[in-house]
């Protein structure tokens, strides 16, 4: 008999499913003596248990059973238990680190928003602890369970085709009948879950009837109605065979007539028995067949045995005479002649993810092992000779360079006994020269750098896009490997290290040695490294001819990476970099602001990159879910915000930069603030906020920085915005639903209205002349020196009282603030 098709659950149905779900596992805790919260489970807790003492204190409930919160979100006991376990199971989801890939069916965030008592951040992590604690019992229970039924119903299979007499007709003795002529009791063994076992067959699929309750089997083919798996967890092979062989039970009700299979049987057959178990046995119930001679004539017959199962298959069905002598031999005398039978093979293989012949979870696999590996103590790799390692380098040779470099880098990714220490540079000032003219050397080859370099209104700021871009059409070409290019290297001078090999080298030593504490101030202060360093970063870019880098020994993607690395150590100094305060700046702090302006720029100008961070997502094509702001975009940003914090650095800035690229960074700045209501979605996650906040601190310095007629342009440009853009962004980030949130943004909103009320005094920031009071740190000295003044303006939010109006009169508004919007919208 074949089995009904199944059919779909009504809310009645999955209800009920549910509800011998929680009631299996607050059972299985119960025996554990850890009873779940009544809150959590729907049962309230053992008579005689005292609730103070629960292990679940830390779980925050709902008012709907079966779900607790996480990161402010609910999550479903049920709905979690089927993601996992339909995809392999607790084990299988660590092994492949999937727990990220589950988060977005619950609308998890990645991170907490907010530091957690216990120092963990991951909330898949922490979601991988829920799941271990609550419903990886049941889940070993359950695969005990299934394990138990399926070598019953093989133990029970392979009796059969070996008993002694023909199943009678009228009987129900079939492959499932127990010992005492009833249905076998096969499945699930008794377990001490403080349920009954409808309690989990109810959750499983099987109808939970009273009707049926001698019957314990249940078809693993009634599965519940989980969500549909996740489409990257790799799918076994095993579960790919099952599905496509024929299934044994048809064989079995062919071959014994009595027998019969209810709809409420067991049908485990498909997912316990490959290809191979099927022909063995098939092969035991239908008996061995003699094999044909060579020359074509039969094989002499057998004498038939009360036992042989190949002669009593060709009885026909209902004879109850069959077992008798006289129906064996005439059975003999009819026999058919043997044929070959077609036995289809089924390998058992492993399957392999490959890229290129590699596999790829195997090398994920590793590098997951080799993350956890701690990072051994630099006192660990004993004591290393200085001087020798200097004069290593000094020697030129090629095998001496090797090693200095090598374990140069060694040492400057070694940490120190205590947080933040490491390798102290400052006290290894010979190493450090000796590495800076080794760079210097293979650079430029002795070549000396300009005495005065500055940024001009004709001159064009390479950007980094178009860097990559180029690279990758030139190495795209047919035979480019073949075609000498600038940084391949000289192969007249044999078989010796590459010198872009050799900078790049050099330039990961000094990145590494910048994340150290110690060594921040010395290399922020060092008249060598950041110059150097910026020098290597130049790039040539003219008119009708690609990008090329300054330095011969560089190629076009050695050069990105230089930069990129160069920014990266800026990340670590920028805070301790101050130029000189003076309105007539050196031709060396001309030289390194000018060049540190260009690097900046270069990555945040590109108009590709330039936008709403929606549209970047969608420039992109990743989930919203776990999107993050552009990386080295948010890396120059802070480097910038960082660098023009103090007013002698801003000053310097005003003096070598030209006013059309200050004019080309505000406008990418603007260009890059939120916009829609998709924008403002985003900021409520840490990453897109920080985003923001550097963004806002950005445009307060370039509109500080900016000169009078800059900023008027700024003002009027009807094209730009400026006021508007702002003005929405103010309204958007203080007056909201939640005004619990309103202190997340009131940085970025004080920033955005101090910016605009610099920009509508259209004055010399660095004009003191005027001023009794000192400028402070951002410039705006307003009441803060006791000055109770009452501000002044031009009337910047004129034409838009009314969103201003709504601002002035939100509750706890920092009077500051309040001041500042009070005289954007008057007029004088």
């Amino acid at each position: 008999m074949s089995l009904a098709p199944r059919q779909l659950q009504t809310p009645a149905a999955f209800k009920l499913r549910q509800r011998n779900f929680l009631q299996g596992i607050a059972g299985l805790h119960a025996s554990r003596n850890a009873p779940l919260p009544p809150a959590l489970s729907g049962h309230p807790y053992p008579v005689g248990y005292d609730p103070s003492q629960s292990q679940w204190k830390s779980i925050e409930v709902t008012n709907e059973v079966g779900v607790f919160r996480l990161a402010g979100k609910d999550v479903d006991l049920v709905k979690l238990y089927g993601l996992v376990f339909q995809n392999g199971g607790y084990h299988k989801f660590n092994q492949q680190n999937a727990w990220t890939q589950i988060l977005h069916h619950f609308d998890l965030p990645e991170r907490f928003p907010f530091p957690q008592p216990n120092g963990q951040q991951s909330v898949a992590a922490t979601l991988a602890n829920y799941y271990a604690a609550i419903l990886l019992p049941f889940e070993d229970v359950y695969k005990r369970n299934v394990q138990d039924h399926h070598r019953k119903a093989m133990m029970a299979v392979g009796r059969q085709p070996n008993a002694p007499q023909a199943p009678n007709p009228g009987s129900t003795t079939g492959p499932y009948q127990g010992a005492t002529g009833g249905p076998m009791q096969s499945g699930y063994p008794s377990q001490n879950t403080g349920g009954n076992m409808n309690n989990m067959l109810g959750m499983l699929g099987q109808p939970a009837s009273s009707t049926h309750t001698h019957d314990s089997t249940m078809s693993l083919n009634d599965s519940p109605q989980f969500p549909p798996p996740l489409q990257s967890m790799p799918h076994s092979p095993h579960q790919r065979q099952s599905s496509s062989a024929l299934p044994v039970t048809q064989s079995l009700n062919g071959s014994f007539p009595g027998s019969q299979i209810s709809q409420e049987g067991p049908n485990l057959f498909e997912d316990s028995m490959s290809g191979g178990k099927r022909k063995h046995e098939s092969g035991e119930m239908f008996g061995k067949r003699a094999r044909p001679r060579k020359d074509g004539s039969e094989p002499p017959e057998q004498p038939a045995s009360s036992d042989n199962t190949t002669m009593s298959s060709n009885v026909p069905p209902g004879n109850a005479a069959s077992s008798s002598p006289s129906a064996l031999s005439n059975s003999t005398r009819s026999r058919p002649k043997y044929t070959r039978w077609k036995v289809e093979y089924l390998p058992i293989a492993r399957e392999v993810e490959t890229c290129g012949g590699r596999d790829i979870n195997q090398m994920e696999e590793e590098y997951v092992r080799a993350r956890r590996k701690p990072v051994r103590d630099i006192n660990d790799w004993g004591a290393v000779d200085i001087e020798a390692l200097t004069m290593s380098l000094r020697s030129r040779l090629a095998t001496e360079l090797s090693y200095g470099l090598t374990t140069f880098s060694l040492l400057s990714t070694m940490r120190g006994p205590t947080q933040g220490s490491g390798f102290p540079i400052f006290q290894c000032l010979d190493l450090l020269e000796e590495v800076l003219d080794l760079m210097e050397e293979q650079a430029f080859e002795g070549t000396p750098d300009v005495a005065e370099y500055a940024l001009t209104e004709e001159t064009c700021i390479p950007r980094h896009r178009e860097l990559l871009d180029t690279a990758y059409d030139e190495e795209s070409q047919h035979f480019a490997g073949l075609q000498p290019r600038q940084g391949s290297g000289d192969s007249s001078y044999g078989p010796r290290q590459r010198p872009g090999t050799i900078i790049l080298a050099v330039m990961n030593i000094l990145r590494n040695l910048s994340i150290i504490a110690d060594n921040m101030t010395f290399l922020a202060h060092h008249e060598r490294v950041l110059d150097l360093a910026l020098r290597v970063c130049g790039v040539t870019v003219q008119d009708g001819s690609p990008p090329r880098a300054n330095s011969p020994a560089l190629s076009l993607i050695d050069v990105a990476t230089v930069r990129k690395d160069t920014l990266y150590i800026l990340t670590s100094i920028a805070g301790m970099i101050q130029y000189p305060p003076s309105r007539s700046p050196s031709s060396t702090t001309t030289r390194i602001a000018s060049r540190t302006f260009e690097l900046i720029a270069s990555f945040l100008i590109d108009p590709v990159d330039a936008v709403s961070p929606v549209t970047y997502l969608r420039q992109t094509g990743g989930p919203p879910t776990s999107s993050k702001p552009p990386p080295l975009s948010d890396i120059a940003l802070e480097v910038f915000t960082r660098l023009g914090h103090p007013d002698h650095n801003r000053m310097v800035f005003s003096k070598v930069i030209p006013q059309t690229w200050q004019w080309r960074l505000f406008e990418a700045l603007i260009h890059r603030l939120p916009i829609s209501d998709a924008d403002y979605g985003l900021l409520a996650r840490e990453a897109w906020l920080s985003y923001l906040e550097k963004l806002t601190m950005a445009i307060y310095a370039l509109a500080f920085l900016a000169p009078p007629d800059l900023k008027q342009k700024i003002k009027m440009d009807r094209s730009l915005s400026f006021s508007q853009v702002m003005l929405r962004m103010v309204q958007r980030l203080l007056v909201g639903p939640n005004p619990e949130t309103r202190a997340w943004y009131m940085i970025a909103a004080r920033r955005s209205v101090e910016a605009m009320k610099v920009v509508d005094g259209c004055e010399d920031s660095f004009d003191t002349s005027q001023s009794t009071v000192p400028t402070l740190a951002f410039g705006v000295g307003y009441g803060e020196a006791g000055d109770n003044g009452v501000e002044k303006g031009t009337g910047m939010l004129g034409g838009r009282c009314e969103v201003a109006w709504d601002l002035l009169m939100l509750r706890d508004m920092e009077p500051p603030m309040f001041a500042e919007l009070e005289s954007l919208m008057r007029v004088e």
